[in-house]
């Protein structure tokens, strides 16, 4: 699974997918047996999820509250998931947007909560001013085709994906508690 963080990496695809900078990049902080992650997700948050986990032993699931943040990033944040066995959730009256949607593929179990908000958009850069702007068509090319293949490797329907190129970066689309299932974004 590490493979999609290093091709997307290495592919240049994270140039000029950086957080906008207004944002409270993602926090973690432990209650119980649970990681809750609040805030945008940035390039950087995985090594701050290991960190927490790692001072966490007893962690078994992760709970999102987040509008989105770096594409390469929420993907990052979802193979660490994985990788550490964890399930991943988002809270009543919670959010898990853009970019958060890859980061709670990673889990193994995933659940949304009644009252929670989970919408998708299509994919976009960043100007230095933190505007949305189209990716050119190549590099947005490879990393609809590495997120599918993530998707996959996740058990998340990849038609997740077009869903969300139908819809303008600076909008989004909540989804239906029953597209949530049918996409297999939530596991029960």
């Amino acid at each position: 699974m590490a493979r999609w963080v290093v091709a997307v990496v290495l592919s240049g695809l994270a140039y000029g997918l950086q957080t906008p900078s207004h944002a409270s990049e993602m926090r973690f902080s432990a209650i119980g047996d649970a990681l809750m992650a609040q805030g945008v997700i940035s390039p950087t948050s995985f090594r701050q999820f290991r960190a927490a986990y790692d001072a966490h032993p007893g962690t078994t699931r992760v709970v999102f509250d987040s509008p989105g943040g770096v594409v390469t990033g929420a993907v990052a944040l979802g193979v660490a998931i994985r990788e550490a066995g964890l399930s991943a959730h988002v809270a009543p009256q919670a959010q898990c947007a853009s970019a958060c949607v890859h980061a709670l593929a990673g889990g193994i179990e995933r659940s949304v909560a009644p009252g929670a908000r989970v919408s998708v958009h299509r994919l976009h850069g960043r100007d230095s001013g933190g505007r949305p702007v189209e990716l050119d068509p190549e590099r947005r090319s490879r990393l609809l085709g590495y997120l599918a293949g993530f998707y996959r490797d996740m058990g998340v329907d990849p038609a997740l994906i077009a869903l969300g190129d139908e819809v303008p970066p600076d909008s989004e689309r909540a989804l239906e508690p029953s597209e949530i299932r049918s996409f297999r974004l939530a596991t029960r």
